[in-house]
């Protein structure tokens, strides 16, 4: 399984949460075809709002956690994110690290935590 953590950036930084999951999910199709996305929210979005996010774009195989961070953490084959400070523990503990910042802009860069670069697709 792959766990993707979000953040909340609006279309300032040239993407959005949406845009990334929407990346992810096409990178996942090409690459992880059989892995499950967990995908959890930042504490300033709700639970609800991804959900019907997920169901309106008829993703399959992404499951919306908000709870179990430490478990999902530690069990999942990697880690994905946009700019979360988890990507840069997830680096720390020797995890495999993807970072979906799709479209992003001078701010967008400017806004991002130089230490993911390197795991940007």
């Amino acid at each position: 399984q792959i766990f993707f953590i979000s953040d909340p950036c609006g279309r300032l930084f040239g993407y959005t949460w949406k845009d990334s999951i929407i990346q992810a999910k096409i990178f996942r199709d090409k690459y992880y075809k059989d892995y499950k996305i967990i995908f959890r929210p930042h504490p300033k979005q709700t639970r609800k709002k991804v959900e019907n996010f997920i169901n309106s774009q008829n993703l399959k195989n992404i499951e919306v956690d908000d709870e179990n961070l430490e478990f999902y953490f530690y069990t999942s084959q990697e880690i994905w994110g946009m700019t979360s400070v988890i990507c840069m523990y997830a680096i720390k503990f020797k995890k495999n690290v993807r970072v979906f910042q799709p479209n992003r802009n001078q701010l967008g860069k400017f806004a991002s935590n130089l230490y993911i670069d390197e795991f940007l697709l």
